[in-house]
């Protein structure tokens, strides 16, 4: 059994999938969850959050309260135990050291529990094939969105994502997090188009369109996908990975977007200054093909 702790949004909640996904299928075992942070949060810091990998045919279940006592409650006396004789240890807790990608956590036993971020493909390259597969949504778009499926499917379209948010509203995650400037959209929007053989159709996604329509000038016309809001928005996600190219923001959604796109000669641009702080490592956030400016 794998177990991993969910926390943050439908993006964070995919990497941490991902990576207990890869560990389960190199045990040939089960993968189970912990949703409490989503029932005990009562940090008013941060945005509240609920368990959304349901949307979509993930394999994963949730472990019971007895299951996970065997990773987090372990008795005082068992934890010395296992300190010395390390050979007694038949449950394991890894918690993540934050970035970079730390190759050791695909050693991981059977019987893990894993506490993490886990922001890195190379957490779970080996089994791409699957996750194709299994981030693939329950319930297909309304049919209000057949038009700009359409448009998405086009090969000149390029994803745009603007992540504002909860990055702008809350003090502490525009501090943390930041939010990528409009200088870095235009010279992603140059970079795809310089490398394209036609001019590109450019589709904005955001949380904040009234924000994109005042102040996103790209110098050429844009289409903003208001189809889906609310609960609905997970559909963003599919539409971004049917563009042909991505230009994303420093969103774990939009990476996840750009991700999914199978189209084997896309381009991806992704923002080089991940978070608003130079103290964190992010080199390895963003695959090795993807362009970061």
């Amino acid at each position: 059994m794998i177990v991993v702790k969910l926390y943050g949004g439908l993006g964070n909640q995919m990497f941490q999938y991902a990576v207990g996904r890869q560990l389960s299928l190199i045990h040939n075992t089960i993968l189970k969850y912990d949703d409490g942070f989503f029932q005990y949060n009562n940090d008013t810091t941060i945005t509240r959050r609920e368990f959304e990998l349901n949307v979509f045919n993930t394999k994963i279940t949730k472990a019971s309260n007895q299951e996970l006592n065997q990773f987090l409650n372990k008795s005082r006396v068992r934890k010395r135990l296992e300190h010395y004789f390390p050979f007694l240890e038949t449950h394991h807790l890894i918690h993540e050291k934050f970035h970079p990608f730390d190759p050791n956590v695909l050693l991981a036993k059977n019987n893990t529990y894993l506490s993490g971020y886990w922001q890195s493909e190379k957490y779970f390259t080996g089994c791409r094939a699957e996750l194709l597969q299994e981030f693939i949504l329950k319930q297909p778009p309304g049919r209000n969105c057949k038009a700009l499926e359409e448009r998405c499917r086009k090969n000149n379209a390029v994803a745009i994502h603007i992540r504002r948010g909860d990055y702008v509203s809350r003090k502490a995650n525009t501090e943390y997090h930041g939010v990528c400037s409009l200088e870095y959209y235009y010279k992603a929007i140059q970079l795809i188009g310089s490398k394209m053989q036609t001019p590109p159709e450019l589709i904005v996604f955001s949380d904040d369109m009234p924000w994109v329509k005042e102040y996103f000038k790209p110098g050429m016309e844009f289409y903003c996908a208001e189809e889906n809001t609310g609960l609905q928005s997970v559909y963003d996600l599919y539409f971004m990975s049917l563009c042909r190219h991505n230009v994303v923001a420093n969103s774990s959604f939009s990476w996840w977007g750009a991700w999914l796109n199978t189209h084997r000669d896309k381009i991806v641009v992704a923002p080089k200054q991940w978070y608003a702080t130079d103290t964190i490592d992010s080199s390895q956030i963003a695959p090795e093909a993807w362009i970061r400016i």
